[in-house]
């Protein structure tokens, strides 16, 4: 479990994310709504496209890493006596495993150059930011462990910058012209 007792989530905190998060989705959505002239200029895995495909290639293995940097502590977990540890456990597990085969699914329809893989790409920054949230949702309300003993400020920022950097990869998906000619399966 991503137990961390070092800090406290305030409302202030999870104000400023959404906020912040909130701000970088409109800005994507009202900078894709200007279309360029399709059918013209780069296509293919090249340029920032390049970088994209590899970074997304990679998310499932940084996802399951994740699970992978908590064995210890799921170990603790399950040796102790805290309600509903194995049910926490599971939850988490289950949580992150769901997502990486998300990505994977998103990682066979950019190689198959789908049109659809701007939609999905969209869908998994959302659910990047989303599945750490729930995930101390899950934690607080299965282990009755309050939500600010779980969650500092360090871990918001983590999910913060982790959607603001995602952000403006979505912003490349939805206004370059090598992606839009790249994905007309």
């Amino acid at each position: 479990m991503m137990v961390n007792h070092m800090g406290s989530l305030s409302i202030w905190h999870l104000a400023i994310l959404i906020v912040a998060l909130g701000l970088v989705i409109a800005a994507i959505v009202t900078s894709a709504r200007r279309v360029p002239n399709p059918g013209v200029g780069p296509s293919g895995f090249g340029g920032w496209l390049l970088l994209l495909a590899i970074g997304q290639t990679l998310a499932p293995l940084r996802t399951l890493s994740i699970l992978a940097q908590s064995a210890d502590g799921y170990r603790a977990l399950q040796d102790s006596s805290i309600p509903n540890a194995t049910l926490g456990i599971y939850a988490e597990v289950g949580l992150f495993t769901c997502f990486a085969a998300f990505q994977v699914f998103i990682i066979i329809t950019m190689y198959r150059k789908r049109h659809f893989f701007r939609q999905l790409f969209y869908s998994q920054w959302i659910a990047a930011i989303c599945v750490p949230i729930a995930d101390w949702i899950l934690t607080s309300v299965l282990l009755h462990i309050p939500l600010n003993s779980l969650v500092t400020a360090k871990d918001i920022a983590g999910v913060l910058g982790a959607g603001l950097l995602g952000g403006i990869w979505v912003w490349y998906v939805a206004r370059s012209v090598r992606v839009r000619n790249t994905f007309t399966k």
